[in-house]
């Protein structure tokens, strides 16, 4: 009984093995589909029309995507330079060069200057938490306020916060309350969970 479980087991492991080792060989071989011409993707959007190849791939890669955001976002789409932004920021958290963090804020306050509130939300949290760059309060204020103003739940909530806390501005109660109200009316949790802490 005793062989019978050491050749089971046995033989478990090398079907494991087997498998791993399918597994590394089919990651590393040449992807025999390859075009080595490349594939040719061409976005048109607004008149304008966007070509983006991609050599040896028979998809677009995630540069090739980054490569149609940068081309989008240097004509002005404000969709696109949020997009550029949070990739370089994604990129910048993953590796920690300070170039993605300074391509990130670039293009992610070229969104928030056309009003775009998740890129004021993402500026507002990088100067609020200081990674990477000097913690601004006041900046992050200005940001989370235009946020805020423009009827966004997540902004309103985060001027809550900072009124409540007093960071990059004077403490008030009254106006963290306002805020948070504001942002619990529209359902956001957070601020309902903030407003509901103040009254206990």
């Amino acid at each position: 009984m005793n062989r019978i479980l050491k050749l089971t087991f046995k033989g478990i492991l090398y079907a494991l093995a087997l498998a791993g080792l399918f597994f590394i060989v089919i990651m590393f071989l040449p992807d025999t589909d390859r075009d080595p011409a490349g594939i040719t993707t061409t976005i048109t959007r607004d008149g304008v029309t966007t070509t983006v190849t991609t050599h040896g791939s028979s998809h677009v890669s995630r540069w090739g995507v980054m490569e149609l955001n940068r081309q989008e976002a240097e004509r002005g789409d404000v969709e696109s330079q949020y997009k550029l932004g949070m990739t370089y920021l994604d990129d910048y958290e993953a590796d920690e060069l300070s170039q993605n963090l300074e391509e990130a804020i670039k293009w992610l306050t070229k969104a928030a200057e056309q009003g775009h509130v998740q890129a004021q939300n993402a500026l507002g949290s990088l100067y609020f938490e200081g990674e990477g760059i000097p913690k601004d309060g006041a900046k992050a204020v200005e940001w989370f306020r235009k946020s805020a103003e423009q009827g966004d739940a997540h902004g309103q909530y985060c001027l809550g916060y900072m009124y409540e806390n007093g960071v990059g501005l004077p403490a008030s109660a009254n106006r963290a309350a306002i805020w948070y109200l504001k942002s619990a009316e529209q359902g956001y949790a957070s601020g309902q969970k903030a407003l509901g802490a103040m009254y206990i």
